[in-house]
């Protein structure tokens, strides 16, 4: 799994997560899931993806998976 984003990444690995803010990209084999911030749990293996807010309050950067 490779990801990445633009403005932050904070892992804590005291309660196995990860907090992806900004322009996420997250690529699993030819699946690619984009989005405005996401949330990795190692644990139960789950992935929560969510739009994030602009300057206006508007959402913006919302959910995108994309498989090929």
């Amino acid at each position: 799994m490779d990801y990445e984003a633009a403005d932050s990444i904070l892992v804590d690995f005291s309660s196995n997560q990860a907090q992806l803010m900004g322009k996420v990209k997250i690529r699993f084999g030819s699946m690619e899931l984009q989005s405005g911030r996401a949330f990795q749990n190692w644990l139960s293996r789950s992935l929560k993806a969510l739009p994030i807010a602009d300057s206006l309050g508007r959402m913006a950067d919302t959910p995108r998976f994309v498989d090929g």
